[in-house]
């Protein structure tokens, strides 16, 4: 395998420098300007990478004269790193945030097992994913894209375009756009073997792959074939590492202070090692004067009173300190396990000379599992005097103080843990004809066919409303225990639960109170399209470019549940039914000018634009249809006013239309930690989110702007050094999201009415009973920063004299100044530099995020060495801590610790060719076994979206080719 290519090949060579990835447009200059190799010859692989068309844009163009910024990501990368996935290693480029990950998916495990693309924070779904340079059918309920659904061993590079594209591209490609390119040339066999394992033996991953490809039919056609099966085992819980629960029963979370900020000289928020307050597995009363009475497992009342820790509430989910334990994260896994395979063919033959057709297939499949939680009542079961399973020495201490019911916690075990398994599978046909015709026009045109099918289940699940009618039990005429509402209706099945104790419940009445939430989804896409490219004119600075283009989409997507979950009355993992279809109806236009070459101050300049017009009609079998219209362009430039600067601007209006789940889903229900402030109290409320017909297209404003250097090879001694730093600004209005429990809380105590309306409280307790959290089209959402890319590599006998080998060097940076959401009512809630991700809310992204890179290659001998660097930042941006400015502890939004600290990632790979055909490689990512920093999230005590919590890993392997 040659990792670092020839010297010649000059910033090309960087396509295998490092995992984090390149600029295209500096890389490909200097490829363009160095077409002989360092002794003076001819490279044939210089002259093949000055015919890519990069992703950039439709028309042919050479990646050093793309006026927006396209990273690429080579095979050799992925091979060298000993990443699984080509997700893996694009997630740790700065330009990417990994929202959406196996380790991410927390209690509510929607697309359990995916791998989704996010760049620059601003969501998965406003980034575009392209298989050479062709739509995938979404594989998600939210019309996103696994990528791990394509094999590794096929990807021949992934270039990014870190810009709006949607005049080149269409919908969604408001961040950017990321396109497989696969190797449908391949010639021969190649396979790989490969196992891994974390240092506390787990998460143990085996990986098979391989790739064949041949000529056919006297060479005027090809065929290649490809598959791929991953096996990873996942981790343990949170317990399972002292980082995370240092004494075994507690985890870091926040709590609320009940005296309301300032009280007891403590903020309003706390964060520290908590237990549950107001549960355990036999029973606690949380209410009156009993409060603190907790339950032996036979059902009798202990002699020992529950001890509260700090800021414990009877309805308060954790304390600081205390008895009991965190059953909430008790057994959540830190890595899910997941299985997956794919198999893919394309097939291709030459008609004539200039006429040829394709036939491509895939199937992939994920098959993942996952623990939910466990069935709990944090102090909300009401238990009534006339109960007859309390104890007697209880109903006498009721009788003695007057008392007619408590309130009383409990974490329900007995049903088991609720398992939750995902299958999904996806399947893709398409087939194509494309040709040339004239002096350099061609022509391309294809129809798509493809298929998602997901199918998900949630075993042990509480069902909210039997279980209170269970737990409500009397005497019945006979003397036996029955619910009460059977003496009204005696026909409705109820069994009576015995609360108190462990173990005491009867197999009839888990059977009433618990089932298994179960869904199926169905997305089906059909893609018709056809571009054509050509130079009608020649000007005084070379040929005009131009491609012009017309695509229909039709996407529909069914989904049905369970009676149970589509009415939202399941505990957890409610699936929402959705029906509907979107028709898509769209042209494009594009053209380069060149306007001047070798001119003074102009070694070239040239002009770039593009337009798009795109109808949507949406229907489904319940709203009104609707139609909406939408126009994109890019207008850009690049100027090179002498050979090693080059200059490149581009300005651009992209959209994002709403997807069938953001339209069309119905209500689910599940549960939101809030932190009140009318209440000063922390606790689960019942949360319903769905879709809205009514939304409109997001609309965006991008501008990117940059540099790229490469000074010749000669004046730096036959170096190699190329830089390139590019400043982007993405100004998103209309954005269609989910507010956010906690924020449609604030909002509404804030005094924004309009918020309001999606917020339901108990008007005796004044708790809060119920949110509406529905797609909305928001105020705007701003992203701006800079990328920063810097390459250098060099013949080590350069340095000293007959030393053997090429070093490499890598910096990529990505400085992030905003991503900033306005809501309607003006409020400014900026997650740049927000290295947290609390409860109900997405995670920020680090100010600074740095990858620096080491490569040598000494022939048959590659090692790479890679620090994946995060400055620190704030835990959470709507919060003051002692270390911002303003602290007051009797402020609202004050709290102990807002800060998360910044992490230093080494990772270690080499490999060595055995033979030309056979080699063998080895991998240790998280070196130093670096743990994560406290920072609470939705799945436990730390940010499983910017930081590791698996530890050191190690991999292994073998590669053939013949």
């Amino acid at each position: 395998m040659k990792v670092l290519g020839n010297r010649g090949v000059a910033g090309a060579v960087a396509l295998s420098l490092g995992l984090a990835g390149m600029s295209m447009s500096a890389h490909a200059a200097a490829a363009a300007q160095a077409d002989t190799t360092a002794d003076g010859s001819s490279d044939d692989s210089i002259q093949a990478l000055q015919e890519v068309v990069v992703t950039g844009s439709r028309l042919s163009r050479l990646g050093f004269s793309a006026p927006t910024p396209v990273t690429v990501v080579s095979a050799d990368q992925l091979k060298l790193t000993g990443a699984s996935n080509v997700a893996d290693a694009l997630n740790q480029l700065p330009s990417f945030r990994p929202q959406t990950t196996p380790m991410t998916a927390g209690f509510s495990q929607s697309n359990l097992g995916s791998n989704i693309l996010d760049l620059r924070g601003l969501g998965a779904q406003r980034t575009l994913v392209l298989v050479d340079g062709r739509r995938f059918v979404p594989s998600t309920t939210q019309g996103t894209f696994d990528i791990n659904l394509i094999p590794s061993a096929l990807i021949d590079r992934t270039e990014i375009v870190t810009g709006g594209a949607s005049a080149a591209y269409g919908s969604d490609a408001v961040a950017g756009v990321v396109n497989l390119i696969l190797d449908t040339k391949l010639e021969g066999l190649r396979g790989e073997v490969q196992y891994g394992a974390s240092s506390e033996s787990d998460n143990k991953e085996t990986q098979v792959s391989f790739a064949a490809g041949s000529k056919i039919f006297d060479g005027r056609g090809h065929i290649v074939f490809a598959g791929e099966f991953v096996k990873n085992e996942g981790t343990g819980g949170c317990f399972t590492r002292s980082w995370c629960s240092p004494d075994g029963t507690s985890t870091y979370n926040v709590t609320t202070n009940p005296g309301g900020p300032g009280a007891n000289g403590m903020p309003a928020t706390v964060m520290g090692l908590v237990h549950n307050s107001s549960m355990t597995p036999a029973g606690l009363i949380t209410s009156g004067p009993l409060r603190g009475t907790q339950f032996n497992n036979d059902g009798s009342v202990s002699s020992t009173p529950f001890q509260f820790g700090t800021n414990a509430t009877p309805v308060s989910l954790f304390m600081l300190g205390g008895d009991g334990q965190n059953y909430f994260n008790r057994d959540l896994q830190i890595n899910p396990p997941v299985k997956r395979f794919t198999l893919f063919q394309h097939a291709r033959y030459d008609f004539t000379d200039s006429l040829s057709g394709f036939i491509e297939g895939s199937y992939g499949q994920v098959d993942a599992d996952a623990i939910s939680a466990s069935a709990f009542d944090s102090g909300s079961l009401v238990i009534k005097r006339d109960n007859p399973y309390l104890p007697a020495s209880l109903a006498s201490q009721m009788d003695t103080l007057g008392i007619a019911q408590f309130n009383m916690g409990r974490v329900t075990e007995e049903p088991g843990l609720s398992m939750t398994h995902a299958l999904r599978s996806t399947y893709r046909l398409a087939f194509g004809l494309n040709g040339s015709f004239g002096e350099g026009w061609s022509w391309d045109g294809y129809f798509q066919y493809g298929e998602t099918r997901n199918s998900q289940s949630s075993t042990a699940n509480k069902i909210s409303a039997n279980f209170t009618r269970a737990v409500d039990a009397v005497a019945g005429p006979t003397g036996a225990p029955v619910c009460r509402s059977s003496l009204t209706d005696p026909s409705n099945g109820c069994s009576p639960i015995n609360p108190f104790g462990v173990d005491q419940i009867s197999a009839s009445a888990l059977a009433y109170a618990f089932g298994t939430a179960s869904s199926v989804f169905n997305y089906k896409e059909s893609v018709v399209a056809a571009n054509l490219r050509g130079e009608p004119l020649q000007t005084w600075a070379g040929p005009v470019s131009t491609a012009i283009g017309v695509e229909y989409r039709d996407d529909k997507a069914v989904g049905t549940a369970d009676p149970v979950s589509s009415v939202a009355g399941f505990f957890t993992n409610n699936a929402a039914p959705i029906d509907g279809r979107i028709e898509v109806l769209e042209g494009y236009f594009e053209t380069a000018v060149p306007l001047l070459i070798d001119a003074p101050f102009a070694k070239s300049l040239e002009l770039n634009g593009a337009v798009r017009r795109t109808q949507y009609d949406r229907d489904n079998s319940s709203a009104e249809s609707t139609t909406v219209d939408a126009t994109t362009w890019k207008a850009g430039a690049v100027w090179s006013p002498i050979d090693l600067l080059r200059f490149r601007v581009t300005k651009s209006r992209d959209i994002r239309a709403p997807n069938t789940a953001e339209l069309f889903s119905g209500l689910a229900g599940s549960f939101t930690f809030i932190q009140d402030p009318v209440t000063s109290q922390a606790y689960n409320v019942r949360t319903f989110t769905g879709g809205n017909p009514q939304l409109q297209p997001e609309k965006a404003d991008t501008l990117t702007a940059g540099v790229v250097i490469h000074p010749p090879s000669e004046w730096i001694g036959g170096s190699n050094l190329n830089i390139a730093i590019d400043y982007f600004d993405i100004d998103l209005s209309d954005a269609v999201a989910q507010l956010g429990g906690q924020l449609i809380v604030n909002r509404c105590v804030a005094g924004s009415a309009e918020y309001c309306q999606f917020v339901t409280r108990d008007p005796s307790t004044g708790l809060l009973t119920q949110l509406f959290n529905r797609n909305l089209n928001l105020n705007s959402l701003k992203a701006k920063g800079i990328d920063i890319d810097i390459d250098y590599s060099f013949d080590l006998d350069s340095l000293f004299e007959n030393a053997p080998g090429r070093i490499g060097l890598r910096a990529l940076a990505t400085r992030t100044y905003d991503l900033t959401t306005i809501d309607s009512t003006g409020f400014v809630t900026n997650r740049a530099g927000q290295n947290g991700a609390p409860a109900s809310q997405l995670s920020g992204v680090p100010t600074w995020v740095v990858d620096l890179t080491l490569s040598y290659q000494l022939r048959a001998l590659s090692v790479y060495l890679q620090t994946h660097s995060l400055s620190g930042g704030v835990y959470n941006v709507t919060a003051v801590g002692p270390r911002d400015a303003g602290y007051d502890v009797t402020k609202p939004n004050s709290i102990n610790n807002n800060w998360v600290s910044g992490r230093n990632y080494v990772n270690l790979a080499a490999s060595y060719d055995l033979t030309s055909a056979v080699q063998v490689f080895g991998s240790v990512t998280n070196l130093f076994d670096s743990n994560p920093p406290v920072a609470p999230s939705s799945v436990g005590g730390f940010n499983p979206v910017l930081y590791d919590p698996i530890g050191r890993q190690y991999k292994v392997g073998a590669r053939v080719r013949f």
